[in-house]
Formats: structure tokens, sequence, C-alpha cells
């Protein structure tokens, strides 16, 4: 029986091109939608083919691309192999059909013989590619290494997920072509995020770390490859042999097919943790370039004391798996030879390290550490470490140490001087020119000497790079800490003078701010507000029942990234900006879609859906034409039966936050808020105006105190830089 492939709801949404909600909506009002065969309640999964052909009979999609449906296939096949498995699997297969393009009609006439084909496809790889020596062959190599995995295939019966999958893989280069389908998955398969568990090398990182190898490098080696993207990019800048290794045997074999793919270097990778079983032998490579992984308490240190010529520097402490990869890769690179690897910051300053980073420093082999802005690097939100080193290839005094600081850098890449890091990710070709500069500069120094105060000073290198950048004599380096976090080496950069002019415009606007305090102070509310028998209360749900108000919220972000659509940059309000009563500050690429992305306009009521207390405002002003975060709540009343304002108010109130918590529980000190169950009084819409006018001035006296908080503040660091410039400008404190 041919294996069925299964989609999620989710799936339908994205093929369809909907919210999840309708395909709710249509498994709700349509008694043929198909029924579930797997899943749960809530997460239910449908037979691909009979949800294929209800929405052509409904004219609900239009004919599913191929590299769509192979997606589906992989997605079902995961019950039985990881997802970086089926790409590995798929690779093999790829990468045969892609030598041989004749083959895949002739497999798919009989469908089983698939298994032929794969089978054939891994004996080309490991064995016959054609005397090409593009691909690495023997048991030694990651091919032949995996010749386990690959030999479960052929005991495998027509109709199982992989089967399938494969089956699809075929079709699918036969309509768009082999490498075109494996560049598809490798997309796909390598985002990394929740949903693969995967902390992928971004090929921005990849390229600025082989800007630091010298010019003349043909050799390179990366022990802890992942999925071959620094491989990869040294392949395509011309590298004559690239080799790596890789703890996870299928990502070894992604590796290695992707820069077989790319019809560049030679190349050789293994599978097998390189520090515990390493495949390659010491000294030879020209260059070793690593991001390896972090924290890693499970490196081999119970029997890393006897390898004595590897610990060159000392034996790593269990604790700095980091300084361990530092002298592996040291150990890897011929004299003279460079390597570049990825740090986290405290590898920079840990005390277990410290013995270990003294003796790099003594004997000339780490030339650079360089910080990097928050958000940047791989999937992390510190400010990670670039170190450059040396292997040196002889005895000679210590060198000096090139210390960059571009963790400060905004979003425009300008360094803010005392400023903390941006919440926005700086563009990297600004981050990559700086520090191109700064080591280019420093490399061609005979002494590298270009941050010290002689005539090769920093002058030459412009204002904005010497404020982040210095060469820093080994001496000051080692301290009782050996700490070489670059910003605690930088000089210290003078604090610019604050005009008067500007400190007498911030006090004006304080003044002002102050002075209209009271007037925006509101009445006491009246002891009994109207009359009456109590108003009725509905709650919010049912009111958009009713179609007094619609409650909106953005798409999932993994649906949005993934949409076909066209994107647009638009602003976006964000949870936050609700909680610190500030204009929208992000912007993002978003589907030029109401229904993915709906756009706020004048009236919408905005609130968080995570926040530690409930709080509404009516969207103004720069609000109106942005997207909504999925952090945001949007509420559109009927405005000629429902006041915006005195919505907001009610939705603000502490009853609301108690009202609209009970349906989520709480994480940390936030919650998460349901606003379709808070109840609220209706009453006469003249009367709700009435209300909502004192609301707005409550509204308006908020924005105000926020205000004249921000700009309080602002006026008092302005009067302390001030004062301190003053003091450091006194000439008897100078003498």
């Amino acid at each position: 029986m041919e294996q069925q492939v299964e989609v999620s709801a989710s799936d339908i949404a994205r093929i369809a091109g909907v919210r999840p909600s309708a395909v709710s909506n249509w498994r709700r009002r349509h008694v043929d939608f198909p029924g579930p065969i797997a899943g749960t309640e809530k997460s239910p999964r449908f037979r691909f083919s009979d949800v294929e052909e209800w929405l052509r009979a409904q004219g609900k999609a239009p004919e599913i691309p191929a590299l769509e449906r192979l997606w589906q296939t992989f997605e079902s096949a995961r019950g039985t192999m990881s997802l970086t498995e089926a790409l590995a699997t798929a690779g093999i297969l790829l990468y045969h059909l892609s030598k041989h393009p004749q083959e895949p009609a002739s497999a798919l006439d009989r469908r089983t013989d698939v298994i032929w084909l794969i089978e054939r496809a891994s004996q080309s790889l490991v064995f016959d590619d054609g005397g090409s020596g593009q691909l690495p062959s023997g048991r030694d190599s990651v091919a032949g290494g995996l010749l386990d995995l690959i030999g479960q295939l052929p005991r495998m019966k027509a109709g199982t997920p992989e089967i399938t999958m494969l089956e699809a893989v075929a079709s699918a280069a036969a309509e768009a072509g082999a490498t075109e389908v494996f560049g598809y998955l490798c997309d796909r398969v390598l985002d990394p995020g929740p949903r693969t568990g995967l902390a992928m090398t971004p090929p921005e990182l990849a390229d600025l770390m082989l800007d630091l190898t010298p010019p003349g490098a043909r050799r390179i080696l990366d022990p802890a490859c992942g999925s071959g993207t620094i491989l990869l990019a040294a392949a395509r800048r011309g590298f004559d042999r690239v080799e790596g290794q890789e703890a996870d045997a299928s990502l070894a074999l992604v590796a290695a097919l992707r820069v077989a793919f790319s019809g560049g270097a030679s190349f050789d990778v293994h599978g097998g943790d390189s520090l515990r079983a390493d495949a390659y032998t010491g000294g030879t490579a020209d260059a070793v370039v690593c991001n390896p992984p972090f924290a890693d308490r499970n490196w081999g240190a119970e029997d890393a004391a006897g390898d004595l010529d590897r610990w060159e520097y000392g034996v790593p402490p269990r604790l700095e798996s980091e300084l361990a990869w530092v002298q592996h890769a040291l150990w890897h690179t011929r004299p003279g030879g460079t390597v570049v690897v990825l740090m986290p910051p405290a590898a920079a300053a840990r005390p277990s390290g410290r013995r270990i980073r003294s003796k790099l420093l003594q004997a000339g082999a780490l030339r650079a550490v360089i910080s990097l802005p928050p958000r940047l690097a791989a999937h992390n939100a510190l400010a990670l470490q670039v170190w450059v080193l040396v292997k040196p290839a002889k005895e000679h005094s210590p060198l000096p140490v090139l210390m960059i600081d571009a963790s400060g850098f905004s979003s425009a890449g300008q360094p803010r001087v005392g400023a903390r890091p941006s919440d926005a990710v700086p563009a990297w070709d600004e981050v990559r020119i700086l520090i191109q500069r700064a080591w280019a500069t420093f490399s061609s120094s005979d002494d590298s000497h270009f941050g010290s105060a002689d005539t090769t000073g920093n002058a030459s290198l412009g204002t904005a790079l010497s404020s982040v950048a210095a060469s820093v004599p080994v001496r000051d380096l080692l301290s009782e800490d050996v700490d070489i976090t670059p910003g605690r080496h930088l000089p210290s950069v003078p604090v610019e003078r604050v005009s008067v002019d500007l400190l007498t415009h911030h006090r004006s606007r304080v003044e002002a701010l102050f002075a209209e305090l009271p007037h925006l102070l509101p009445d006491l509310p009246p002891d009994r507000p109207f009359s009456g028998s109590a108003p009725r209360e509905s709650f919010l749900e049912e009111l958009a029942q009713s179609g007094m108000l619609y409650i909106r919220r953005a798409a999932p972000r993994a649906a949005i990234e993934e949409s076909s659509l066209p994107k647009i940059r638009r602003t976006v309000i964000t949870a936050r900006d609700l909680v610190r009563a500030v204009s929208p500050t992000e912007e993002a690429d978003v589907p030029d879609d109401e229904v993915l992305s709906p756009r706020v306009r004048e009236g919408d009521v905005l609130v968080p859906h995570v926040a530690r207390q409930l709080t509404a405002r009516v969207a103004q002003g720069q609000d109106v034409g942005a997207v909504l975060s999925s952090s945001v709540v949007l509420i559109r009343p009927d405005s000629t039966v429902l006041d915006p304002w005195y919505l907001a108010g009610l939705l603000s109130s502490s009853d609301s936050s108690r009202q609209a918590a009970r349906m989520a529980g709480t994480l940390g000190d936030t919650t998460r808020f349901d606003p379709r169950r808070v109840r609220i009084p209706i009453l006469p819409i003249e009367n709700q105006r009435t209300y909502g006018a004192a609301f707005r001035r409550l509204a308006d006296l908020a924005r105000s105190l926020r205000a004249a908080h921000d700009e309080g503040n602002a006026l008092i660091r302005d009067l302390i830089d001030a004062t301190v410039s003053s003091i450091s400008a006194t000439p008897e404190l100078q003498r």
C-alpha cells in the first residue's frame, strides 16, 4: 500500500494562502472536509491527497508545485528520520541525478525502483564518481562512514515514508533540476530556529571570518563544520582544498554534498567528533576557520591530560571547551598559518582560562580579538567574538594584539560612544568594512603598532575607526585576570562637550512639560455616573460575533516568513511600544496582505498579548499604517455604536486585567491576556463618548508624564556630561 503523505492545518493554510483559522472554519462548516488521520485533537494531521482533492473541488488552491509537494513528503518522513538525515539521503540521490539526468524517468516508471536508484547513487558517491576526484572515497571518508545509514534503504518496502520522499525527490528533480531541488531543500532544512533545532553559521559571518585569513592560503580546515557553510564559502572564493569534520553524521554528509554541488575546490569531509576522534593529522592546514560548539562540558576533558602535543599552551579545564578548540585548531595549522574561531565573550575573561590565555599572548599566537554586535552572529543574542591567531613559526618577543569593539554599532553601522547596544541589528556590510579596514591596517604595519602613540597612530584610520580599534601591547593584557575583552582595552573616548544652547533648549522643554502637567490633571469622577438601572454587560467576544467590533492578530512569524506573497517594508508596532507608550520603533519586510499583516487604522484599539498589566491605546499619529507584531491584539470597534476611547479606558482598568488573565497563565512577571473574555458595560453612544473624553484626557496625562520623565532624564544626563567635561578641562586638575 502506498504511503500517504500527511499535512497539518498550518500546511493547508500555507498551500491555500489563508490563515490557519480559515482552515478551522472549513472543518466546522463543510461536512465534506477530509477528516484527520493522525495527530491530536489540537494538532490534527490530514491525508495530503484528500486535502488536495477537496481544495481543487472548492476552487481554493491552484496546482500545487512539485517543490511544495516534495516538502510535505519531507515532513511526513520525520517519524522515522530527522530532517537532516532526510536531506543527506535526498542529497545523495540528487547529486547522482545531477550527473545522470536521464535516470529519474526510468526509475519512476516502476515506483519501487527508487530503491535501486538510491543504491546506485550511494555507490556512485562513495566509490565511483567517474574519476573526477571531487568526492571523497573509501570507508574513512564521510560518505563511506555513512554506509550504515545508506544501507538501511534497500531493506525498506515500497510505500514507506522514506521511499515516498525519495520518489518525490526524483519527481521534483525531473521538473525543476537536481541542483535547484537540493538548494531548495537546504534552504528549508537548514533554516535556524526552534523548528529544526539547528544553530547554523550565517553566510555573512563565514565570509567575514574568511576575510581574516591570509591571501596566500590555499588549504582550509573546519574541524566543526556543521552543514558546511564555511567550507562552501571557502570553495566559492577559490581555495584549492577544503576539509572538514562534523560530529553529526548526516550534517557531515550534507556539508560534503553542498561543496560537491558547488563544483569548486576539491574537498574531504569526515564524520565524528574532531576533539575525540580526529580525522586529520596536525600541522598541515594553511588556515583553520571554525564556529565550534559553546559550553560543551562533555568535550573529553577526562582524556585530555595525555595529549601534550595538542595542548601546547596548557591542558584545557573541563569548563574551557572553547580554549580546547582554539588549541586544536592551532595544532592543525602549519607554522605561520592562521586560525579564525568564533568565541563566546566569557572565554575572554573566565578565571579558569587565564593561564592558557596568558601563554597564547606570551607566545605571540593571539593576534586579534573582535567583539561583534549582539544578535549579529549566528543565533546568539550575546556580543560574540572572533579570535584571530597565528601559529608561531619561531620564538620571538610577544606581539601586540588588535582589539576591535564593534558591539556598540547602531543599525546604521555607526559606533555610538557610551551607548548600550541597540535593539536593531546593524548592517553586515558596515561591520565587515570596519573590521576589514582595521585588520588590513594592523596587518600591513611592520610592527603592528598602529594604535600606539607614535607616527603610525590611529589618526590614519579616521575618527570612527580609532574609537573602536586599537593595537594593545601584550604587557597591558597580562594583568591578574588576563581579560582580553576588547572594550576593556580601548582608549577612553573624551565626553563630547554639551553646548550651552543645547542645555538651554532641553531645560526649556522640561520646564514647559512640567508647566503643562497641572492643567492636564483631571477632575475627580462623579460619585454616581448615570441614574437608572445598571447597564447591560457583554463579553468582547459576544460583541465581535454581533458585528460591533472585530478582533485581529497578525499571522505567526513562520507563516509570514514562508509566505510567497510580495513583501514590503513597514513599521511594526509591538507590545513593548504599547507598554512604554512610544511610537512604533521597528521595521520589517511583511507580505502585502491584510490577512497576514493587518494594517492599523485610526481609532483601532491596541492591546498587548503579553505584558505585566493589560493596557490599551487608541491608534493615532504614527500608529496609523503600521502593521501588527504577533505580540499585539487589534480591536476595531464600529464607532457608531462603540466609542474607541471608552473601550480603551475600560480595557486599561485593573478589573479588565483580572478578567483577561483568567484564560492564560503567567510567564515570570508577565501575563498572557485574552481580551475577548473582558466584559464591558454597553451604554448609549452619547454616554460612551462622555466617558471616552475623560479616558482620553487621562491618556494625554499619561503621555505627558512619560515625556516629562524621558526629557528630564535626558537633561540630567546632559548636565552630568557637561559637568564631567568641565572638570576635565579645569587647568589646575590637569597639572
